[in-house]
């Protein structure tokens, strides 16, 4: 979508005020021949109904024309509908305001204070349970506690027949949103508003309570001119349990506030304080002075990325006549970084309060005349230092001076709209895509195929390259872009490696170069020579594959090699198997003068995927820096007094994982794969033979349920923090933070302390043990080898772990025993091969994954024996509650299929194929199952989001 023109943000803010019924009439008279204007007004209004926090509507009283009545909106908005008339206790509905994606709002009459009020109905299910709900109104009991003139009161909460409702005092007026479509306001109109919400928002925070959404949609102007804010603290009661206004209500609902006002903090999903709502002051007030928001974009990830990246544009380049002190108010409240904003509404209220005071007719504009008489005074000392003085400065800015104005994303846009995944995992973000030019090709893989598949470079839909194999990965595409480089069979699934391919597109013939085989290759620029990485090593052949030899060794496990425009250096990626980590490495194209890039830049280094853009200038890859994956852009040294290159410029910013980067062949844009990891909890019930949700809403794996089956212990996804809840999900307790990583959480006996595996950045697993009332986890292991899947002896008194699959890594771990009293630690003998403990209910048996025969083992503590239990292959193994039986699934068959296998018989049976049923776990979350207390299987249906996007930067 392109930037906006005024006329198109006028016109979307006249429908935007409108009822819902008449906006297609509207825009059918106002749209008449330009059905373009119309597309993209309809889209941002889906847009603004998807992102706009509580409503979309305004929830006002007109004061002219009757209400804002909308029929429709109960059934729109997914509440309840109710008619006039309807009781809701003490209050009778007597018309609808308006609907949004959370509820629908109501004029109703309070009958006991005989006063008109305003009612939010919550929509079903956005209160989920009676702790959710206990939540709410604990959070309503602080709020109308708030009483102050410039904030609209709230007063009761109420429920019936399972509908949740909010009280609100009504506010006649118009808002701040329907007066700014007429554009900017009077310099003392906009600062008298200005300081009024700030009055509002001091009352507030020092009663504990922030905004969170403070929008022009959520200030009132009464019949007299004053100021009164909505919803305070709304986005707080509707958080769920233990987050806040930045965390998602449903996977629909998105992100609590309005992206136009959200500030930096908010928008990178950062813990929130009462400084992000002085930076939404700061772009109201900034909006009132010049008719326009300071940050803007075509989608809200354009918006979101303005916010935390881009340069404020002054105030008065836009309106020259606005006094200076009210630029410098705006500046300082719009500091990215909340340590230099406002720091309380107390001091922009100052601020305000001694411009208003400038602004009255016949008075010296105090603050303007400070930064006057400041200018004038540099003025003077400038030119009694001489001109020699001039020419010392000007010498030494020019020696100094940046290298380049910093990178800035213009546009970004998404060109794919699949949701299939195109991220491979394993080592690091390796979603490899190619561009010829107009089109992208990138590769997706379902349950038995791994595709190559193809779409537009201006987006559309996806077309899959013909190929004559069911398994394909992409490679390389050739420098004239008429000959495809891809993985086929025979692959080697231990090493990640595959047979190299070339085919002319489109519609040529496979041939195979030579006997190669290589978990990634390039060609040189020249098409020469073919590079390829195989474990430590990058290699090096000629086009037919003939007269491969060596030319480096590096840490991990390399790939996504890149040339330089002179093709005289490589750029690759290695993958730390043990620490989960990547970093990226540069050598000269013969392999000499190897060296890790980036020491030192992120104090968590995870690096990788990167590739220069066509004219060398810049360098992009994607890094973990900050905390997702996100894309940088490195400037190259061109400065004979500079060592190293310049610092990168982080150019994507927000909650979904950007990686991949891959430039276009003209160098105008960056295209990637977004990706919003996301799961949902399945149960199938045994006897039913039937798949329902589990837990809605629940995004985690890893599920662990207290001896008693009472409470709940899972790590949630992507944040991958340890979680315990109630059984049903309510009661909830995070036990784990960032940056801790964390999994396979095990319940103790007495259901007093968890175990788990947790990892900090950069460093190898452990077994932690935390309280489960919470508390400060506890490392009971450590050492060079991954420790994973802890286990408790039925006697609470020991723990058992493993490592890694042996098949996977090259040092073995063998399956140890930790005494917890004495701390001492015994090996279980001849375990070098197993891996994935679990302790059976009476002690007796721990049923281990055999990594060579790739089946079930039991160790016997009764022989000291280890035993086969069955030789289909197997992962995530659980007992039954009663112990006579082990549950496992088959990780290596596509069908996915759940296994019960019992002591006295020892034969597999067939449980439930998990993709037949619509249950699949892939990548992300590791093709988890377990087991619930009633014997059903647990399972992880994937919905994550992968799209491929495309961005538009300035890269001077």
């Amino acid at each position: 979508m392109k930037k906006l023109d005024a006329a198109t943000e006028r016109l979307f803010g006249e429908v935007l005020d409108l009822p819902r019924e008449e906006r297609s009439a509207f825009l059918d008279e106002a749209c008449r021949g330009t059905p373009e204007l119309r597309r993209v007004v309809e889209e941002l209004l889906l847009e603004n109904d998807r992102l706009s926090g509580f409503l979309s509507d305004s929830p006002y009283a007109k004061t002219e024309g009757g209400d804002a009545t909308e029929p429709g909106a109960g059934g729109e908005g997914g509440a309840h509908s109710l008619s006039p008339g309807t009781r809701l206790g003490r209050y009778s509905i007597l018309s609808p305001l308006g609907a949004g994606g959370m509820g629908v709002v109501y004029r109703a009459r309070d009958e006991r204070l005989e006063r008109v009020v305003a009612i939010k109905m919550l929509a079903p299910g956005v209160l989920s349970g009676e702790e959710a709900r206990r939540h709410f109104r604990r959070e309503a009991l602080a709020l109308a506690k708030l009483n102050h003139p410039r904030i609209a009161a709230v007063y009761d909460v109420g429920e019936q027949d399972g509908a949740d409702y909010i009280v609100m005092e009504l506010v006649e007026g118009e808002s701040l949103a329907a007066k700014l479509r007429g554009g900017e306001l009077p310099v003392k109109e906009a600062t008298a508003i200005a300081l009024q919400v700030a009055e509002a928002l001091e009352e507030a925070h020092e009663r504990g309570v922030i905004h969170r959404d403070l929008k022009p949609g959520n200030v009132m102007i009464t019949p007299k001119g004053n100021a009164k804010v909505l919803d305070f603290g709304i986005a707080k009661m509707l958080a769920p349990l233990g987050g806040d206004a930045t965390t998602t209500l449903t996977e629909t609902r998105g992100v609590m506030g309005t992206p136009l006002y959200m500030s930096p903090e908010q928008a990178l999903g950062k813990s929130l304080d009462a400084r992000t709502d002085l930076w939404s002051l700061g772009v109201l007030y900034y909006q009132c002075l010049t008719g326009r928001p300071p940050f803007q974009g075509s989608s809200s990830i354009g918006v979101l990325h303005a916010i935390t990246t881009e340069p404020l544009p002054p105030v008065r380049g836009i309106r020259p006549d606005v006094p200076a002190l009210a630029e410098h108010i705006v500046t300082r409240a719009l500091e990215k970084d909340a340590e230099l904003r406002y720091q309380r509404a107390a001091e922009i209220e100052t601020d305000l309060k001694r411009l208003i005071r400038d602004l009255e007719p016949g008075m010296i504009g105090s603050g303007a005349a400070v930064v006057v008489e400041a200018r004038r005074g540099v003025r003077r000392w400038t030119l009694a230092a001489g001109v020699a003085c001039l020419v010392l400065v000007a010498a030494i800015a020019y020696l100094l001076r940046p290298t380049a104005p910093p990178p800035r994303v213009t546009v970004i846009t998404q060109l794919t709209h699949d949701g299939t995944p195109k991220l491979a995992g394993g080592s690091g973000p390796q979603g490899d895509m190619l561009t010829d030019g107009p089109r992208v090709y990138f590769q997706v893989a379902d349950l038995s195929q791994a595709m190559i598949m193809q779409v537009s470079a201006e987006g559309g839909t996806a077309e899959r390259v013909q190929l004559p194999f069911q398994m394909a990965g992409l490679v390389d595409l050739s420098a004239a872009k008429s000959e495809l480089l891809f993985q086929g069979p025979p692959f080697d699934t231990r090493l990640g490696t595959g047979s190299l391919w070339t085919m002319a597109v489109p519609g040529g013939q496979p041939r195979r170069v030579g006997n190669l085989t290589a978990f990634d290759a390039t060609w040189a620029p020249d098409g020469a020579l073919l590079y390829y990485t195989v474990g430590h090593e990058v290699r090096v052949a000629r086009r037919n594959g003939s007269e491969a030899r060596r030319i480096l060794t590096a840490p991990g496990l390399l790939y996504w090699i890149r040339f330089s425009r002179d093709g005289q250096r490589i750029r690759f990626s290695s993958w730390d198997e043990k620490l989960n980590t990547n970093a990226l490495w540069e050598a000269r194209a013969d392999g000499s003068e190897l060296r890790r890039m980036l020491p030192g830049w992120s104090a968590s280094p995870n690096e990788c995927c990167g590739a220069w853009m066509p004219d060398g200038k810049y360098f992009v890859f994607a890094s973990t820096r900050g905390g997702s994956w996100n894309l940088w852009a490195m400037r190259e040294k061109r400065d004979w007094w500079r060592k190293t290159n310049p610092a990168p410029v982080q150019l994507t910013v927000g909650q979904m994982s950007s990686q991949a980067p891959l430039p276009s062949v003209d160098g105008k844009k960056v295209f990637f794969v977004g990706a919003s990891p996301r799961g949902e909890l399945e149960r199938f019930d045994v006897g039913k033979k039937l798949f329902v949700p589990y837990l809605p809403g629940l995004s985690a794996e890893g599920l662990a349920f207290s001896k008693d089956g009472s409470r709940l212990a899972y790590v949630t996804v992507p944040e991958g923090t340890l979680w315990q809840s109630k059984a049903d999900g309510t009661d909830r307790r995070e036990l784990t933070f960032s940056p801790m990583q964390a999994g396979v959480p095990r319940w103790s006996p007495d259901g007093t302390q968890i175990a788990f595996a947790g990892r900090e950045p950069g460093k190898s697993w452990e077994i932690y043990i935390v309280p489960a009332e919470g508390g400060n986890p506890e490392a009971v292991t450590g050492g060079d080898n991954d420790d994973l899947d802890p286990t408790w002896s039925p006697n609470g008194e020991e723990l058992a772990f493993g490592g890694s699959s042996p098949a996977a890594v090259s040092k073995k771990h063998p399956i140890q025993i930790l005494n917890l009293k004495s701390r001492a630690v015994e090996t279980l003998p001849d375990s070098g091969e197993y891996y994935s403990p679990n302790w059976s209910p009476d002690g007796r048996w721990l049923v281990a994954v055999n990594s060579n025969a790739h089946g079930l083992a039991l160790y016997d503590f009764s022989t000291h024996q280890w035993g086969e239990l069955t030789k289909v292959s197997a992962s995530n193994a659980n007992w039954s509650r009663d112990g006579e039986c082990v549950y496992f699934n088959d990780s290596f068959d596509l069908k996915m299929p759940v296994y019960r296998v019992c002591l006295k018989d020892r034969k597999a049976q067939l449980v439930v194929n998990l993709a037949k049923g619509g249950t699949l776990a892939t990548g992300t979350f590791g093709q988890w199952t377990g087991v619930a207390p009633d014997g059903s299987i647990l399972a992880v249906r994937d919905n994550s989001l992968e799209e491929i996007y495309a961005l538009e930067a300035e890269l001077p």
